[in-house]
């Protein structure tokens, strides 16, 4: 436990550091578009009921390994799709968690948008940061580590 959460604490940092940090594993250029205007019929719709989100939510989840390859991160990186919202005109926007060697990447979350057939038209990432490669090993033994409150 104390080793996962110092790895977990390290990714944190590393999410929030100056955009200087060079990474093999930042999302590339074109998968780093971001949304600029709404397209037409860009409004929820009002039959996305509980059943199409769920049906929504397990494909988004089925997809998520295609998803990360299309954007770009790095096979350590994993996504997690958490929910998903459509809009009249069928486009979905996939809100995703992010993970590195199964480890969550605090500010590591995005919104993907696609078109009602699959293409992603943007993203938005919470943090424009790239993710540097960052040890998952804990650097002080679990029996050397301090105990939390």
């Amino acid at each position: 436990m104390k080793s996962r959460l110092t790895s977990l604490v390290a990714l944190a940092l590393v999410a929030t550091l100056p955009s200087a940090v060079s990474s093999a594993s930042a999302p590339s250029a074109a998968a780093a578009t971001r949304t600029a205007a709404p397209l037409p019929g860009a409004r929820p719709d009002p039959g996305f009921g509980p059943a199409a989100r769920a049906a929504a939510l397990t494909s988004a989840r089925q997809q998520a390994p295609a998803v990360a390859r299309k954007l770009g991160l790095g096979s350590a990186q994993s996504l997690l799709a958490r929910s998903v919202d459509r809009d009249v005109n069928g486009a979905e926007h996939v809100h995703y968690d992010r993970t590195v060697h199964g480890l969550s990447v605090i500010g590591g979350d995005m919104v993907v948008h696609e078109t009602a057939g699959g293409a992603v038209t943007g993203v938005d990432y919470a943090s424009d940061n790239p993710l540097a490669a960052v040890p998952t090993r804990a650097s002080v033994p679990a029996a050397r580590a301090p105990s939390a409150p």
